[in-house]
């Protein structure tokens, strides 16, 4: 890439959607491609069934010779639960629409900090259903013009407690200041070792339905494209495809974080969770 740049060439990649947990470059930059984000960039699917040289029965008999899973990628252009994929069955959790805000319901709101290239994600959920009723993203924007953004909408959403990410300078910098505007925050500091406990937590809600959302372009996009890797050391981690956003699932893995606390009700076991309220766990 860095010799195209210099030529000011385009760059032109194909292949097919059966990658693995190495190849996840290619499928960040199909990602980039169907996102109005970047609008110099382009993706496009072909079938088999497109190719003039492909005839019928040559897929026919291919058909019979493979699984429908390697058909449908091989031949058919589509990403299937390929291996890597940490969240498999997310379209369990879509909604048809949004609901509306009411202000008799209980809410909490979750904010992924971003600077420059980053993204701020705010999110607004619904306890009692467990169900994400409203996103907001945005980035470039100056920090006080941050703040002014996410304190909006707290007020304009009856002032909900409020799950941010508290990791690092700029996430404990930040959350001071929502705090110091009078924002209830919650923070969480997000680690190697409690984030692939959330990421887990998060993907089985999911996929239980357990936590609900409207099919937001872009939390879909990011949802597909969050996969497993390996650390130097042999961990494993999890996080977007290589060049590919996450701040989305960062927002939403905290709203998810709001949900199991508030869902903990008296006579059950309480849920385990980084807000500070369980005390076998500590206060971040």
């Amino acid at each position: 890439q860095p010799a195209t740049d210099v030529l000011e060439a385009r760059w032109i990649s194909f292949g097919t959607p059966d990658i693995t947990p190495d190849q996840t470059w290619f499928k960040a930059a199909y990602l980039r491609g169907l996102d109005t984000s970047w609008p110099d960039e382009h993706a496009f699917r072909v079938t088999a069934f497109e190719n003039p040289w492909m005839s019928l029965d040559r897929l026919l008999a291919v058909l019979r010779r493979r699984t429908d899973r390697q058909f449908r990628m091989l031949y058919m252009a589509e990403w299937v639960d390929e291996e890597g994929g940490v969240f498999r069955q997310w379209d369990r959790a879509l909604l048809a629409e949004a609901a509306p805000y009411n202000r008799h319901q209980h809410y909490v709101m979750s904010v992924d900090f971003g600077i420059h290239d980053d993204f701020t994600v705010v999110m607004l959920g619904e306890t009692a259903s467990r169900q994400a009723i409203g996103m907001w993203r945005w980035n470039e924007t100056d920090p006080m013009q941050t703040y002014d953004r996410i304190l909006d909408l707290w007020e304009q959403h009856g002032r909900p407690r409020v799950i941010t990410d508290s990791t690092g300078g700029m996430g404990i910098a930040m959350t001071a200041e929502l705090q110091a505007r009078g924002l209830r925050c919650t923070p969480i500091t997000i680690s190697p070792a409690n984030k692939m406990k959330m990421i887990t937590e998060l993907a089985a809600d999911i996929e239980h339905r357990r936590m609900m959302f409207p099919a937001w372009d872009t939390l879909v996009r990011e949802l597909k494209g969050f996969v497993y890797h390996k650390t130097p050391s042999g961990k494993l981690t999890a996080s977007a495809a290589s060049g590919f956003h996450d701040d989305c699932i960062d927002s939403l893995m905290l709203l998810n974080q709001g949900f199991r606390q508030k869902g903990a009700g008296s006579g059950r076991r309480r849920q385990d969770n980084y807000l500070g309220t369980n005390n076998r766990r500590g206060v971040f």
